[in-house]
């Protein structure tokens, strides 16, 4: 398991705060699942993800999702 978000220095990390964020970290990370669950009171993760048609959820109760990657991503969802 890892935490997807954005690298910082000194060993630091945070959240992604854009869609063009959370791409960039799952396209770099390659991942297969992504796991989604609340971190505030809006996810802006869920929406993002499942944006892209290759980002499919297999199971999930409103609030979290496990979303299955099949195929290539783009940043496209971002651009909508």
């Amino acid at each position: 398991m890892q935490f997807v978000g954005v690298r910082l220095p000194h060993g630091g990390f945070r959240a992604a705060q854009s869609c063009a964020e959370w791409w960039h970290e799952l396209i770099r990370g390659r991942y297969r699942y992504v796991v989604v669950v609340p971190r505030q009171s809006i996810q802006p993760e869920m929406a993002w993800t499942g944006a892209d048609p290759g980002a499919r959820i297999i199971a999930g109760d409103g609030q979290s999702a496990v979303f299955r990657i099949d195929g290539g991503l783009t940043q496209a969802p971002c651009r909508r």
